[in-house]
């Protein structure tokens, strides 16, 4: 029932990380798949990334501001409502983050 939804929690997949970089690792990563001659990222900043294994592919997603911190607490066993508090309480939208979590396969179950 969506007035429960808060007291959600998402169980992530074991091939599923969440990672911060000091580095553009995301885009370094993006840089290297298909062919031709890898470009060097536009800005050498930070970024935190989702990696997936989809059908034993490997998935690197650059995750947007507020992503990680979102994915990292539900990781860690927080309740929806719980991770989505400090993003919501900094004027964020948790709905396209987890919609983007789902669609990359992150999540194995829920309850």
């Amino acid at each position: 029932a969506p007035e429960r939804w808060e007291a959600l929690r998402f169980r992530f997949h074991p091939a599923a990380r969440a990672l911060a970089f000091a580095h553009p690792a995301a885009s370094l990563w993006a840089a290297h798949q298909g062919e031709g001659e890898p470009a060097p990222p536009e800005v050498w900043a930070p970024e935190e990334a989702l990696i997936v294994r989809p059908h034993a592919e490997v998935e690197v997603r650059r995750l947007p501001e507020g992503g990680y911190a979102l994915a990292r607490a539900l990781r860690d066993g927080l309740s929806l409502g719980e991770a989505a508090a400090p993003l919501l309480q900094a004027g964020g939208d948790p709905g396209p983050h987890l919609v983007g979590l789902i669609q990359a396969g992150a999540f194995c179950a829920f309850a």
